[in-house]
This record gives C-alpha cells, sequence and structure tokens, in this order.
C-alpha cells in the first residue's frame, strides 16, 4: 500500500509539471481577466485581440467600453476593454469566426486554420457591420511564426536588414542575407519594399523579433498610394528647397538640412536626376518623405531641380497628409489640428477642398499644404479632405 501512494505521488508531480509546461506560454499581448468559460469547447490555441476604430484604419484609436466579442458556435464570449483589449484561452483548432456586437456595430471576422497551443495576437478595425484584420501574430510551440500587417519602417542598410511590421502591435522583423521575397511569383529586392506595403512574413520567433525565413509581398502601394498609406501616427511630407548643409553619412543613408528641416535617406530612398553619391550643398532639390519623431524626414524620393525652376517658390513650403490625429481646437476660419506629429493651423486665407472648415474632425484623413513656422507647425494655405 505504501508503494502504491508513493507511486501515485510521483504520477501527480510528473502531471503537475507537464501541465505547467503547457501553460506556460501567456498570449502574445496582455490579457484581461473577461474570458468566459470554455463552454465544453476543450482547445488549447489562445487569441490576443485589440480593436480599434476607423474608417480603414486611418484612425487606431481604442474601441471598446460596451462591445462584446464571440467565438460563433460556442458560449465563450468577451468584454472588450477600455483599452480594446480582449482576450480568449482555449480556443478551438480550425476557423475560428469572431464576432462583435454593440451600440452601432454588428461585425464578424474569421480567423482561418487556428492549430493546437497556437499563440495568436491580431489587431481588428471594427466600423459599424464591417471588421477588418489590421495586424495578425502567430506562433506556435515549436517557435514558428507568421506576421501579417503593413510595414512601419524598413532598414535595407542594416546587417542584417530589417523590417518593422504592424499598425499597432509592431514587431521586428530580421532579414538574413538571401531571405526570399516575392510578389506574385516573382522575386523583388529589399529596397522595393515601401512604407505601407502588405507584408506576410514566415519565420521563427526570437524573443520579440521573427527571423524572416520568406516573405510574400501582397500590394507595395508606396507613398500617397493606397488607402491605408500612411500608417496611422505617420505625416507624409513633400519638401522643396537648396540644400543648406553638408552632406554627412555614407550612402545610401546621407543626411543633409532642406530648408529648417533635416533629411535622411536609406536603401530604399529613390533618387530621380541625380545619384545619392552627386548630392552636395547648394543643390535644388524636392524631397518626399514621412515625418519622423524626432521632427526629420525620412526620404522615400530625392529629385533634384533644375537651378533655373521654380525660383521664387518658399524654400519652407510643405505638404502633409495622413489622418488628423487630434481634436480640431479653434473657431473657424482659425482652426488647429495634429497630422501625426506636426501640427497644422488654418486662417481666413486657408482654401478648404472637397470638405469645410466647420466640418473637420478627428480621423479625416486630409492634406495640408503651406508654410512652415518658426515653431515646426504649418500655416496651410490649402486642407484637401482625402477619401
Amino acid at each position: 500500500m505504501r508503494k502504491f501512494f508513493a507511486l501515485m505521488a510521483i504520477v501527480l508531480a510528473v502531471s503537475a509539471t507537464a501541465c505547467n509546461k503547457d501553460n506556460s506560454k501567456l498570449p502574445l499581448s496582455p490579457s484581461t481577466p473577461t474570458a468566459a468559460g470554455s463552454g465544453g469547447v476543450g482547445g488549447s490555441a489562445a487569441i490576443a485581440g485589440t480593436v480599434v476604430g476607423g474608417t480603414s484604419g486611418a484612425s487606431v484609436q481604442p474601441a471598446g467600453s460596451g462591445l462584446e466579442v464571440t467565438i460563433v458556435g460556442t458560449s465563450m464570449s468577451a468584454t472588450v476593454g477600455s483599452s480594446g483589449r480582449f482576450t480568449f484561452q482555449n480556443v478551438p483548432s480550425g476557423d475560428v469566426a469572431l464576432q462583435f456586437t454593440g451600440s452601432g456595430v454588428n461585425a464578424r471576422i474569421m480567423i482561418s486554420g487556428v492549430a493546437d497551443r497556437e499563440q495568436i495576437r491580431i489587431t481588428i478595425n471594427v466600423n459599424g457591420n464591417s471588421a477588418t484584420l489590421d495586424d495578425n501574430e502567430r506562433e506556435t510551440p515549436d517557435n514558428r511564426a507568421k506576421v501579417e500587417g503593413r510595414i512601419v519602417s524598413v532598414n535595407c542598410a542594416a546587417n542584417p536588414a530589417t523590417l518593422v511590421v504592424g499598425r499597432t502591435s509592431q514587431i521586428t522583423v530580421l532579414l538574413p542575407a538571401g531571405t526570399p521575397i516575392r510578389h506574385d511569383g516573382t522575386a523583388v529586392t529589399c529596397s522595393q519594399l515601401l512604407v505601407g506595403a502588405l507584408v506576410e512574413v514566415k519565420g521563427t520567433k526570437n524573443g520579440s523579433s521573427v527571423t524572416a525565413s520568406e516573405i510574400e509581398l501582397e500590394d507595395n502601394p508606396g507613398p500617397n498610394q493606397g488607402p491605408n498609406f500612411p500608417p496611422p501616427g505617420v505625416s507624409l511630407v513633400k519638401l522643396e528647397g537648396t540644400i543648406s548643409s553638408a552632406i554627412t553619412g555614407a550612402c545610401p543613408a546621407i543626411s543633409f538640412t532642406l530648408g529648417s528641416r533635416s533629411v535622411t535617406t536609406n536603401a530604399s530612398t529613390k533618387f530621380d536626376d541625380t545619384a545619392c553619391t552627386a548630392l552636395k550643398q547648394g543643390d535644388r532639390v524636392e524631397v518626399e518623405g514621412t515625418s519622423q519623431a524626432s521632427g526629420s524626414v525620412l526620404a522615400t524620393k530625392v529629385e533634384k531641380e533644375d537651378d533655373d525652376d521654380d525660383e521664387d517658390e518658399d524654400e519652407n513650403e510643405v505638404e502633409v497628409r495622413g489622418a488628423i490625429s487630434s481634436a480640431v481646437t479653434g473657431t473657424c476660419p482659425s482652426i488647429g489640428f495634429s497630422i501625426g506629429s506636426t501640427s497644422v493651423s488654418t486662417n481666413a486665407s486657408t482654401r478648404f477642398d472637397d470638405t469645410s472648415c466647420s466640418a473637420l474632425k478627428r480621423g479625416d484623413t486630409v492634406e495640408a499644404k503651406g508654410t512652415r513656422q518658426t515653431n515646426g507647425s504649418v500655416l496651410a494655405s490649402r486642407v484637401k479632405m482625402k477619401k
């Protein structure tokens, strides 16, 4: 009898160790204690989601508070928290449909091919009766990973080259030399990957990053193209003027000053009517790129202009495009708002195209053209609504 109880103690200890091992991996984003019971389904996958709101992802504001999400065909449900997050444990394998309901919301999205013990992190844009998947990161117990989302930044000059993918839940992707990159079966290079492109990455999860084994370029809109570009929080900028500083750095990663703005380039920057190595102080150029948190511009294109072109143009004239990321303040015609990190103001001389001053609101995607002020803001001569 003593041997029997000793044997049972060993069995129970081994079982407890196995259970702890199976539950050692937490969901890919912080859990919220909102999931209901498994409803007898008995799966082993986990889904951690973030719900955001805004047409076509233009405004990635948390969209919780009152939303309920249910796994269709089960009794599993969760309340979306004020941060926009929800978590499901014990998710069944196979195709899983998530149903979102709430005030003015009745939308569904499908998560295909959920595997046993798979960890899934997603960002879903919910707007009325529609739901779209903005970010999708999946990891299996053997550390195989798949990431799908839009490129936020790319650095082909790094060793290895890197991408940051994801609108809300961003993840760094490492591209070892020779990693195959394809678009509709055609090989492409790292330098052809642009901010805003939609990619699917397959690889191995290493800590907080993924080392890619292959990348599929699903679309590559490039600057000023595509309904979901630029990513939220990123402003498009267009500058024209004369390079007022010496060129520093080594091509393709160089820096110079244009008007009051610092401009940097990388391996993805396109040079028109010039070469990176040919640029010099005093050259008149047109720069298109994205505004960085530091206030500098990461150029997607640098085009050299003839010396006699547009000599009378204001070197401080800029063009900013993106979603209005702040509340609109002031009284028309003198209002103020932000596009990404750039503050924009208007006055009685500002022209409004495809909108009106009083109609502008947070989340609208607009193009503002005007002059750079000494405090870094833009006084708009024109504000145009972008569809």
